[in-house]
């Protein structure tokens, strides 16, 4: 299974069910059907190459600046297409660094890495714990 079977659970979800996805599952597409068609509430980990913009202004967030003093807990619009109508709960939060440590080098054991994202940005986020709701 993986993104493509993502919108499976379209035929099956009711109004206010709960819906837990693993990053494989992660489509801004669905969720913003999932929650603005279904009615239903979704808790997603955080793709780290997801553009973050402010639900007020629209300009882009760099978590890592956010982030940098304290955990976060905000209302944002994700997705460079997907972010005019969804409005997401996102919250990180700083890990022990004993937990990141562990979480790191499970990750290079498995060869986990976003190509796409500048090492300092993947070794910065191997210490948060991110999702969307």
């Amino acid at each position: 299974m993986n993104q493509t079977a993502s919108s499976l659970i379209a035929e099956i979800v009711k109004e206010g069910d709960l819906i837990i996805r693993d990053l494989g599952y992660f489509s801004l597409a669905v969720f913003r059907m999932l929650i603005e068609d279904k009615r239903a509430h979704i808790l997603s980990r955080l793709r780290m190459a997801v553009s973050i913009y402010d639900v007020y202004s629209g300009s882009e967030l760099s978590l890592m600046k956010l982030t940098k003093k304290q955990d976060i807990n905000r209302h944002v619009r994700i997705g460079r297409t997907e972010r005019k109508n969804s409005c997401f709960g996102l919250s990180a939060i700083k890990l022990p660094a004993k937990v990141a440590a562990e979480k790191d080098a499970k990750q290079k054991l498995i060869g986990i890495k976003d190509v796409t994202l500048p090492k300092k940005v993947y070794i910065y986020w191997d210490g948060f714990s991110s999702s969307l709701q």
